[in-house]
Protein backbone atom coordinates (compact mmCIF):
# COMPACT_ATOMS: atom_id res chain seq x y z
CA UNK A 1 0.00 0.00 0.00
CA UNK A 2 1.44 3.36 -1.06
CA UNK A 3 1.12 6.08 1.55
CA UNK A 4 0.16 9.66 0.74
CA UNK A 5 2.96 11.73 2.28
CA UNK A 6 0.65 14.44 3.64
CA UNK A 7 -1.65 11.91 5.33
CA UNK A 8 1.36 9.94 6.60
CA UNK A 9 2.88 13.08 8.15
CA UNK A 10 -0.45 13.81 9.86
CA UNK A 11 -0.67 10.22 11.13
CA UNK A 12 2.80 10.57 12.66
CA UNK A 13 1.80 13.87 14.29
CA UNK A 14 -1.27 12.23 15.84
CA UNK A 15 0.84 9.36 17.19
CA UNK A 16 3.20 11.85 18.87
CA UNK A 17 0.26 13.81 20.36
CA UNK A 18 -1.40 10.61 21.63
CA UNK A 19 1.89 9.29 23.06
CA UNK A 20 1.93 6.24 20.79
CA UNK A 21 5.45 4.95 20.33
CA UNK A 22 6.92 1.74 18.98
CA UNK A 23 10.25 0.64 17.50
CA UNK A 24 10.74 1.83 13.91
CA UNK A 25 13.03 0.68 11.10
CA UNK A 26 14.61 4.13 11.35
CA UNK A 27 15.01 3.83 15.14
CA UNK A 28 18.01 3.05 17.34
CA UNK A 29 16.93 -0.47 18.35
CA UNK A 30 16.56 -1.61 14.73
CA UNK A 31 19.86 0.03 13.72
CA UNK A 32 21.69 -1.60 16.65
CA UNK A 33 20.46 -5.05 15.65
CA UNK A 34 21.27 -4.31 12.01
CA UNK A 35 24.91 -3.46 12.87
CA UNK A 36 25.26 -6.63 14.96
CA UNK A 37 23.67 -8.59 12.10
CA UNK A 38 26.02 -6.98 9.57
CA UNK A 39 29.12 -7.86 11.61
CA UNK A 40 27.93 -11.44 12.15
CA UNK A 41 27.22 -11.92 8.42
CA UNK A 42 30.64 -10.54 7.48
CA UNK A 43 32.38 -12.76 10.04
CA UNK A 44 30.33 -15.80 8.98
CA UNK A 45 31.00 -15.13 5.28
CA UNK A 46 34.75 -14.79 5.76
CA UNK A 47 35.08 -17.93 7.92
CA UNK A 48 32.87 -20.03 5.64
CA UNK A 49 34.69 -18.72 2.55
CA UNK A 50 37.93 -20.14 3.97
CA UNK A 51 36.26 -23.56 4.21
CA UNK A 52 34.97 -23.28 0.64
CA UNK A 53 38.43 -22.18 -0.60
CA UNK A 54 39.97 -25.12 1.28
CA UNK A 55 37.56 -27.55 -0.35
CA UNK A 56 38.37 -26.11 -3.78
CA UNK A 57 42.13 -26.46 -3.17
CA UNK A 58 41.83 -30.02 -1.86
CA UNK A 59 39.52 -30.95 -4.73
CA UNK A 60 41.94 -29.42 -7.28
CA UNK A 61 44.86 -31.35 -5.77
CA UNK A 62 42.87 -34.59 -5.72
CA UNK A 63 43.59 -35.04 -1.99
CA UNK A 64 40.00 -35.63 -0.91
CA UNK A 65 38.93 -39.23 -0.41
CA UNK A 66 35.14 -38.99 -0.63
CA UNK A 67 35.06 -36.24 -3.25
CA UNK A 68 31.32 -36.09 -3.91
CA UNK A 69 30.39 -35.73 -0.23
CA UNK A 70 33.03 -33.08 0.41
CA UNK A 71 32.01 -31.26 -2.76
CA UNK A 72 28.43 -31.20 -1.46
CA UNK A 73 29.61 -29.58 1.78
CA UNK A 74 31.50 -26.93 -0.18
CA UNK A 75 28.54 -26.20 -2.45
CA UNK A 76 26.14 -26.05 0.54
CA UNK A 77 28.40 -23.62 2.42
CA UNK A 78 28.86 -21.42 -0.66
CA UNK A 79 25.11 -21.31 -1.43
CA UNK A 80 24.15 -20.40 2.14
CA UNK A 81 26.71 -17.59 2.24
CA UNK A 82 25.43 -16.26 -1.10
CA UNK A 83 21.88 -16.37 0.32
CA UNK A 84 22.97 -14.46 3.43
CA UNK A 85 24.74 -11.82 1.33
CA UNK A 86 21.59 -11.49 -0.81
CA UNK A 87 19.54 -11.03 2.38
CA UNK A 88 22.03 -8.41 3.59
CA UNK A 89 21.35 -6.47 0.38
CA UNK A 90 17.60 -7.05 0.76
CA UNK A 91 17.70 -5.63 4.31
CA UNK A 92 18.11 -2.20 2.69
CA UNK A 93 14.46 -2.49 1.56
CA UNK A 94 13.17 -3.96 4.82
CA UNK A 95 10.30 -1.48 5.24
CA UNK A 96 7.67 -3.56 3.47
CA UNK A 97 6.19 -6.53 5.38
CA UNK A 98 6.60 -9.07 2.56
CA UNK A 99 10.28 -8.20 2.08
CA UNK A 100 10.83 -8.25 5.85
CA UNK A 101 9.18 -11.69 6.08
CA UNK A 102 11.36 -13.04 3.25
CA UNK A 103 14.45 -11.51 4.88
CA UNK A 104 13.71 -13.06 8.28
CA UNK A 105 12.67 -16.52 7.08
CA UNK A 106 15.57 -16.94 4.61
CA UNK A 107 18.12 -15.82 7.22
CA UNK A 108 16.63 -18.17 9.79
CA UNK A 109 16.70 -21.06 7.31
CA UNK A 110 20.30 -20.27 6.23
CA UNK A 111 21.52 -20.02 9.82
CA UNK A 112 19.90 -23.27 10.93
CA UNK A 113 21.06 -25.03 7.76
CA UNK A 114 24.67 -23.87 8.29
CA UNK A 115 24.64 -24.94 11.95
CA UNK A 116 23.37 -28.43 11.04
CA UNK A 117 25.70 -28.79 8.05
CA UNK A 118 28.79 -27.65 9.95
CA UNK A 119 27.79 -29.95 12.84
CA UNK A 120 27.58 -32.90 10.44
CA UNK A 121 30.87 -31.90 8.83
CA UNK A 122 32.65 -31.72 12.21
CA UNK A 123 31.16 -35.06 13.30
CA UNK A 124 32.33 -36.65 10.08
CA UNK A 125 35.90 -35.33 10.18
CA UNK A 126 36.63 -34.53 13.83
CA UNK A 127 34.30 -37.00 15.60
CA UNK A 128 33.31 -34.42 18.30
CA UNK A 129 32.15 -30.82 18.30
CA UNK A 130 34.91 -28.70 19.76
CA UNK A 131 35.10 -25.03 20.79
CA UNK A 132 36.06 -24.09 17.22
CA UNK A 133 32.58 -25.15 16.04
CA UNK A 134 30.84 -23.12 18.75
CA UNK A 135 32.89 -19.95 18.22
CA UNK A 136 33.19 -19.98 14.43
CA UNK A 137 29.83 -21.40 13.37
CA UNK A 138 27.21 -21.82 16.08
CA UNK A 139 27.56 -18.40 17.75
CA UNK A 140 27.60 -16.24 14.57
CA UNK A 141 24.68 -18.15 13.05
CA UNK A 142 22.61 -17.87 16.24
CA UNK A 143 23.37 -14.12 16.31
CA UNK A 144 22.30 -13.81 12.65
CA UNK A 145 19.07 -15.71 13.34
CA UNK A 146 18.18 -13.64 16.44
CA UNK A 147 19.02 -10.29 14.80
CA UNK A 148 17.05 -11.24 11.66
CA UNK A 149 13.99 -12.17 13.69
CA UNK A 150 14.11 -8.96 15.76
CA UNK A 151 14.62 -6.81 12.64
CA UNK A 152 11.77 -8.62 10.87
CA UNK A 153 9.46 -8.17 13.86
CA UNK A 154 10.24 -4.42 14.08
CA UNK A 155 9.75 -3.91 10.32
CA UNK A 156 6.43 -5.78 10.16
CA UNK A 157 4.91 -4.48 13.40
CA UNK A 158 5.87 -0.85 12.73
CA UNK A 159 4.37 -1.06 9.23
CA UNK A 160 1.02 -2.34 10.52
CA UNK A 161 0.91 0.11 13.44
CA UNK A 162 1.66 3.02 11.09
CA UNK A 163 -0.95 1.77 8.64
CA UNK A 164 -3.52 1.70 11.46
CA UNK A 165 -2.75 5.35 12.33
CA UNK A 166 -2.77 6.24 8.64
CA UNK A 167 -6.20 4.63 8.17
CA UNK A 168 -7.61 6.56 11.14
CA UNK A 169 -6.54 9.84 9.52
CA UNK A 170 -8.03 8.69 6.19
CA UNK A 171 -11.33 7.97 7.96
CA UNK A 172 -11.40 11.56 9.26
CA UNK A 173 -10.74 12.88 5.75
CA UNK A 174 -13.36 10.54 4.28
CA UNK A 175 -15.96 11.74 6.81
CA UNK A 176 -15.28 15.35 5.75
CA UNK A 177 -15.35 14.31 2.08
CA UNK A 178 -18.84 12.82 2.54
CA UNK A 179 -20.09 16.14 4.03
CA UNK A 180 -19.40 17.93 0.74
CA UNK A 181 -22.60 18.30 -1.34
CA UNK A 182 -22.83 15.64 -4.05
CA UNK A 183 -23.03 18.09 -6.96
CA UNK A 184 -19.77 19.81 -5.94
CA UNK A 185 -17.83 16.71 -4.82
CA UNK A 186 -14.17 17.13 -5.85
CA UNK A 187 -11.82 14.40 -7.00
CA UNK A 188 -10.75 12.26 -3.98
CA UNK A 189 -7.00 12.60 -4.60
CA UNK A 190 -7.25 16.37 -4.99
CA UNK A 191 -9.42 16.57 -1.87
CA UNK A 192 -6.85 14.64 0.16
CA UNK A 193 -4.00 16.82 -1.13
CA UNK A 194 -5.83 20.07 -0.33
CA UNK A 195 -7.33 18.93 2.99
CA UNK A 196 -6.52 21.27 5.87
CA UNK A 197 -5.91 19.50 9.17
Amino acid sequence: MAFNEKVLARAKEREIKEGISYPLVSGKLYKTFKWIYLLAVIFNSVVTSFYVAGFILLYAEGILGNVSKTKNYGISFALMILLMIAMLILSKFNTKPIIAAIFGSVNLFSSVFLIITFSNYYHEWLVTLNSKFYLLHLLPNVIIAICSLVMTYIAISSYFKMRKSYNRVLEIIFTEYNKVPFESTPDWDRFVENFKF
